[in-house]
């Protein structure tokens, strides 16, 4: 995926014919050993989408490939946006990406039990706010009080990095998250936290 040079009538399967967006991957689910790459220096202003099957020797995987600054999914600075909606992997690495503005960022939803392996890295989350006290409605910024935030996800307030669910074998580790309402939130099983940082 290139956020500047691609194009959804590409096949997406190479750097050199990638999809310009999410479009044509949204609602699908990654197999085991599936790659979603987004090219660094990409920056798409769109909710990513999808689940995964991964499996303990062949995971899948979304990430960045390129050199430069991590691809990042910047949305329109609102409560009711949100940058990426995971539900039910299993075996699933997020890594090298980077969530803004919006009222949530990545949020990975176990919504049946049963599942396991995630492991996110290497990600950086900021300007991801308004949703506070655990209400979808109640927003501490004025101009967003009353307006509703996405409520299929488990998870009923701001963070940079959410997991909600019970999912199991979960890691979360060398992210930077800044300017969130929460940093992180994190419910499962077997979960390590490794050198992620929260700081204003």
């Amino acid at each position: 995926m290139n956020g500047t040079a691609g194009r959804n009538s590409n096949p997406g399967t190479s750097p050199d014919s990638p999809w310009q967006d999410f479009s044509n991957i949204n609602g699908q689910t990654l197999n085991a050993g599936d790659r979603l790459l987004i090219k660094r220096g990409s920056v798409i202003n769109q909710e990513l989408r999808v689940s995964a099957e991964g499996t303990a020797d062949r995971w899948a995987e979304i990430g960045a490939y390129g050199e430069g600054a991590r691809p990042v999914i910047r949305r329109n600075w609102d409560i009711a946006d949100r940058c990426v909606l995971i539900k039910d992997p299993d075996f699933l690495r997020i890594r090298s990406l980077a969530f803004s503005h919006a009222g949530k960022g990545l949020v990975v939803h176990y919504a049946t039990p049963g599942h396991a392996g995630l492991v996110i890295e290497d990600c950086v989350a900021h300007h991801i706010e308004g949703i506070y006290r655990e209400w979808t409605i109640c927003s501490g910024i004025p101009e967003w009080r009353g307006y509703s935030a996405p409520t299929d996800d488990g998870f009923r307030a701001s963070a940079g990095i959410a997991v909600s669910g019970r999912g199991r074998d979960i890691t979360i580790r060398d992210c930077d998250l800044f300017q969130t309402s929460w940093g992180f939130w994190v419910a499962g099983e077997q979960v390590t936290l490794d050198r992620t940082y929260v700081h204003h």
